[in-house]
């Protein structure tokens, strides 16, 4: 099971477009189609916690999308944490 965090607000474009299709960025160096995922649901809060949208509407409305998928997958060397 993975975890992707999101606000509230996105749900319906996420429903719409599907994960890695929407307008709405929480970095400013994301990646278009790209996913951020987790293997704990903790660590997926934590990133949009500190995203780089400074709202503490968008903050305090956090909700997670499971996504059930068995992958062998490589970690992002690039994540640091906030």
């Amino acid at each position: 099971m993975f975890y992707h965090a999101t606000f509230k607000d996105n749900i319906p474009s996420i429903l719409e477009n599907g994960l890695g299709n929407t307008i709405n960025k929480n970095w400013q160096d994301s990646k278009p189609g790209i996913i951020y995922l987790s293997n704990d649901p903790e660590i997926s809060i934590s990133f949009a916690e500190c995203s780089e949208i400074e709202n503490d509407y968008f903050h305090s409305n956090i909700v997670i999308i499971k996504i059930p998928l068995n992958l062998n997958v490589t970690p992002d060397t690039n994540v640091g944490g906030c």
